[in-house]
């Protein structure tokens, strides 16, 4: 005898859409299949939906000292593969670079600035030192930068900048009593090199990413310069200035990268930071 009950089919379940996501803000592109917003100055993101996307936030860097000052120290450079992102308008700053520092006790412009969004921050790298003026600390609110190098010696407030774990590095100065050359600035990923006699510190390297769609290395430290004939220090991958020499003058850090400035001479500015957000594009 047949039975009554007949086997019911299986239920099948309807494919259910991702819910919209839109961004707006920044400079928009297109990259190998992905979205970004660029931010090369203080704007906002206005978000609709929720998604996690990545995110690079780079401070900018510390101005170089004059007169054989040290390097400024590169930007923090922080990144995050998958930062969460939910409806709503999302403030962002992107941090000025400090100003080249003068020969005499300076101030806490030679700071870079902080770059920021949705609670993250990056703070500006430190400034660089003079003869007569100690380098700086990147310190802004807790958080610090790469620290600028030391200034030539001239016998007092050689000390260069101090490193925060997991913010940068710290600059060099020069293990000798007296000094024709300032230290280089600390870098995103590594510190500043010792001036010589008559050699400027060499730059600390910054950090490499590819959120941009190419290869792009930020927060490299400023290169030390020499007070009177010698070798200029470089700077650092990641934007840094080169020093100043007799022949040369020193070159700020690169812009949107929170590259140091160079030392010596006039000193060079650093360079402003940059903020980008990067997620995959919607198919059509």
């Amino acid at each position: 005898m047949r039975s009554r009950f007949r086997q019911r089919p299986g239920i099948k379940v309807a494919n259910v859409a991702p819910a919209p996501f839109s961004a707006v803000g920044g400079t928009e592109s297109f990259a190998n299949g992905y979205h970004l917003h660029t931010f090369t100055e203080g704007g906002a993101l206005t978000v609709l939906g929720s998604r996690q996307v990545e995110i690079l936030v780079v401070g900018g860097g510390g101005g170089g000292g004059s007169n054989g000052g040290g390097g400024g120290g590169g930007g923090q450079v922080i990144y995050l593969a998958a930062f969460p992102l939910s409806t709503s308008a999302y403030a962002v700053t992107v941090g000025a670079g400090g100003a080249a520092r003068p020969d005499a006790i300076g101030d806490a412009t030679v700071i870079g600035g902080h770059s920021a969004i949705g609670g993250i921050r990056a703070a500006g790298g430190g400034g660089g030192g003079s003869r007569s003026a100690q380098a700086l600390n990147g310190t802004t609110s807790g958080a610090s930068g790469a620290a600028g190098g030391a200034g030539a010696t001239t016998g007092y407030l050689t000390r260069p900048g101090l490193s925060h774990a997991g913010q940068g590095n710290g600059g060099n100065g020069y293990a000798g009593t007296t000094s024709s050359a300032g230290g280089g600035g600390g870098g995103a990923s590594a510190t500043g090199s010792d001036a010589a006699s008559q050699q400027g510190g060499a730059g600390g390297a910054g950090l490499a990413y590819t959120i941009s769609g190419a290869s792009v290395t930020y927060g490299g430290g400023g290169g030390g310069g020499v007070t009177v004939n010698g070798t200029r220090g470089l700077g650092g991958a990641g934007g840094g200035g080169n020093g100043y020499d007799s022949g040369h003058a020193a070159t700020d850090g690169t812009a949107n990268t929170g590259g140091g400035g160079g030392g010596g001479g006039t000193g060079g500015a650093g360079g402003s930071g940059i903020v980008i957000v990067r997620y995959l594009a919607m198919a059509a």
